[in-house]
């Protein structure tokens, strides 16, 4: 139920007053409709918008923070619906941003309410962690700096210093603290690494060659097709298959089937099988999530 999200009677009576809100969301995402979806969750916005600035500022701190994570709600479901827009029209490369602005949302979230125990949130972090597994990105950019000044975003002075009272990534009357850089003194090292914490500065294939998407190809065309729609697809599961070699038609200059990306003469060339790694997307027969699920978050 909402008591699972908000601290305060009255967020979780306006949580339930936006009831059929709600209900036009789910039925934009299951009727592919998804600029219907967002402006459902820009309805949720401008309702919790007005209703903070409609309040005075005698309210306890709980109440601002519940406005907050109200918020962060209708992001999350913008989000969410932004992303299966762009991958049903083919738009990968900005999908995979999108669907790090859901995980990021689904961890601000996780942080604030009792994430565990409801299954709205359950289900969007198991298959956005599902979804990530049908890009081909494996490296990512990270960098490592040396900042002379970083900004406290509520207070503004410096984050480090004992003038701030503010805990980065704290809730403090509605507002989260985090820091903003001004100034950067220099820049020590550019990575690749596999896991960073912002997966957003993903690198392309180092040979130049234009980046597949095989994975979501299958997906979008099983979208389009109506086969499937997103809140029928439960998460995804990766596992290894055995395929043959030897009967195979592959030239010794191309690129290897076992998926090593290295050229046939040089990977499996003298071998009968090779392992590879396969995606397979896990189907509910009907819709995973329901409009009770957003709703009452049971």
């Amino acid at each position: 139920m909402s008591k699972l999200l908000f601290q305060t009677a009255q967020l979780q009576k306006c949580w339930i007053d936006c009831s059929e809100i709600f209900k036009s969301y789910y039925q934009g995402i299951v009727d592919f409709n998804f600029n219907s979806a967002v402006q459902s969750a820009d309805k949720l916005n401008k309702f919790i918008n007005d209703y903070e600035s409609s309040n005075c500022n005698n309210y306890p701190d709980e109440f601002y923070n519940d406005c907050f994570i109200f918020k962060e709600l209708a992001n999350l479901l913008s989000s969410y619906s932004e992303y299966w827009s762009q991958v049903c029209t083919g738009a990968y490369d900005q999908s995979w941003d999108a669907l790090q602005d859901v995980l990021d949302l689904l961890r601000t979230i996780k942080k604030f309410t009792i994430f565990d125990k409801t299954f709205l949130f359950k289900f969007l972090e198991k298959q956005a962690l599902g979804l990530e597994r049908l890009y081909p990105y494996k490296l990512f950019a990270s960098t490592e700096i040396i900042v002379s000044k970083v900004e406290c975003g509520i207070c503004g002075n410096n984050i480090d210093s004992m003038e701030c009272d503010h805990i980065q990534g704290e809730l403090y009357r509605g507002k989260l603290a985090y820091g903003i850089v001004r100034e950067i003194k220099d820049c020590i090292a550019v990575a690749l690494v596999e896991n960073p914490a912002n997966k957003r500065c993903k690198m392309g294939n180092i040979d130049g060659k234009p980046i597949i998407f095989p994975c979501l190809n299958y997906l979008t065309e099983s979208l389009l097709t109506k086969k499937v729609n997103p809140l029928f697809i439960s998460h995804t599961e990766e596992t290894v298959r055995r395929i043959q070699i030897k009967d195979s038609r592959i030239g010794r200059n191309e690129i290897c089937s076992c998926g090593s990306g290295k050229k046939f003469k040089k990977c499996c060339i003298n071998k009968d099988f090779a392992e590879k790694k396969h995606i397979e997307i896990i189907l509910k027969k009907n819709n995973v999530l329901t409009p009770l699920d957003i709703i009452n978050f049971t």
